[in-house]
């Protein structure tokens, strides 16, 4: 799942709503999310770092450089699981204010529809990788 979450120029392939994601230089990603009609597409260059603990814990965090956005930063962090730490518990926040006004509609349907789909995506692209499937990039 590291190799996955960490390569963010990839998200785009695979995220739900991301049209798309690039690395723009060392240490900096680009994000553009794609807006239902009539709002415009929201877009992010986010710094972010890449970390392990010594308990085998990745982490991604990243923070708002320039964009459509007052705010935008967050995390993924994961956890080794269950019987023989083959499973991954994948931790996602997320602290988001665009630059517009977003009716509540759609604020709510990000939130419950959205938000899982993210987690069903990173799911398939672990299951397609384990497959034998093109790997994420380091």
């Amino acid at each position: 799942m590291w190799a996955i979450i960490r390569d963010c120029a990839r998200y785009a392939e695979y995220m739900p709503r991301l049209k798309k994601s690039s690395l723009v230089e060392a240490g900096v990603c680009h994000t553009e999310l794609q807006m239902p009609f009539p709002l415009t597409n929201l877009w992010s260059d986010c710094s972010f770092e890449l970390s392990e603990s010594p308990e085998g814990h990745f982490e991604r965090t990243w923070k708002l450089v320039r964009g459509t956005y007052k705010r935008n930063s967050g995390r993924w962090r994961l956890i080794p699981w269950g019987e023989g730490r083959k499973q991954t518990l994948a931790v996602y926040n997320l602290d988001s204010d665009p630059k517009m006004a977003i009716p509540d509609g759609i604020i709510r349907a990000a939130q419950t529809g959205s938000l899982p789909d993210v987690f069903k995506a990173v799911r398939k692209r672990g299951v397609t990788m384990r497959a034998g499937g093109e790997p994420a990039q380091p």
